[in-house]
């Protein structure tokens, strides 16, 4: 599943959320666009309980949006983590 929003992120969010991944979530990745680093692109990768953010180049001409892909098993979002699903889902409506 891929899920964009092209307001910023708060950082502290965004690690709350990947600290807390179900098990049936295998990996979160993509780019984003985070509240504390203005103009930056910024590469999440996060698998397990381990999460990783490197600070990238800036946006340039890009648009300055965030893109993550949520890789799970089989039914995840409805059968084994609708809860983490939906604060996933409005941490990216809402900011």
């Amino acid at each position: 599943i891929t899920v964009e929003t092209s307001t910023p992120l708060p950082v502290q969010s965004l690690y709350s959320l990947l600290a807390a991944m179900p098990p049936s979530v295998l990996r979160v990745k993509g780019i984003v666009n985070l509240v504390e680093r203005p103009g930056l692109k910024c590469i999440v990768q996060a698998t397990g309980q381990r999460a990783m953010l490197t600070i990238g180049e800036a946006w340039g001409t890009d648009a300055s949006s965030s893109q993550l892909v949520i890789i799970g098993l089989r039914g995840w979002q409805a059968n084994t983590a609708p809860a983490w699903w939906d604060a996933f889902h409005r941490l990216m409506i809402r900011h």
